[in-house]
């Protein structure tokens, strides 16, 4: 099993922007655990938390899901939520890789300050160079039920076209990535390490 830890060390404007940095899969029977803990800053908001600990199953060679737990904290409150979704390669070519990438999650406990659930989808496309991996695409996180006035989801669907790239460094794998979007532009460090 491999474990891979990502900690995003600079997010600003918006929570709701990261998304899967390549379009490609594990592999069948491969696992591992994804861990991450980002820190995020919003602009008029104040500071969020997002941890979550997932873990990932290559089902196919073209299909990878998984499962977890998150652990949201704004002005101080925490809300836990389970999550599970999948990554799936739709192609694969020498020029490029392309994914959609979708997680479902609903909170466990504070539900009045929450959407019933929360989807992010996302179209990933990336180009592996060996030396880096380069990607872009497009993402919506879209709240489901009762989304007016939530203190951990969106109001509304938000919309992002992130363009990025991944570089490995031996176990490290270091991550650079602007969103774009009309009303959320957000931009992101990040930095995995492999087990």
């Amino acid at each position: 099993m491999k474990l891979y830890a990502i900690t995003v060390l600079l997010l600003v404007t918006d929570a709701f922007g990261q998304t899967q940095v390549t379009a490609d899969t594990m592999g069948k029977g491969n696992d591992a655990m994804f861990i991450s803990s980002n820190a995020l800053v919003v602009k008029d908001y104040g500071t969020l938390t997002v941890t979550t600990l997932q873990y990932w199953r290559g089902l196919t060679n073209r299909v990878d899901a998984f499962a977890g737990i998150t652990l949201t904290t704004a002005f101080g409150q925490q809300q836990a939520s389970v999550t599970g979704g999948a990554n799936i390669n739709l192609l694969k070519t020498k020029l490029v890789s392309v994914s959609a990438f979708n997680t479902l999650a609903t909170p466990l406990h504070r539900r009045q300050d929450a959407s019933a659930a929360t989807w992010f989808a996302a179209g990933v496309v990336s180009h592996d160079f060996h030396v880096a991996t380069l990607y872009t695409g497009y993402s919506a996180t879209v709240p489901i039920g009762h989304t007016a006035d939530k203190l951990f989801t969106p109001p509304s669907v938000v919309h992002n076209v992130p363009v990025g790239i991944a570089i490995p460094k031996g176990k490290l794998l270091v991550f650079v990535e602007y969103n774009f979007g009309k009303a959320v532009q957000t931009a992101g460090l990040g930095v995995a390490y492999t087990f």
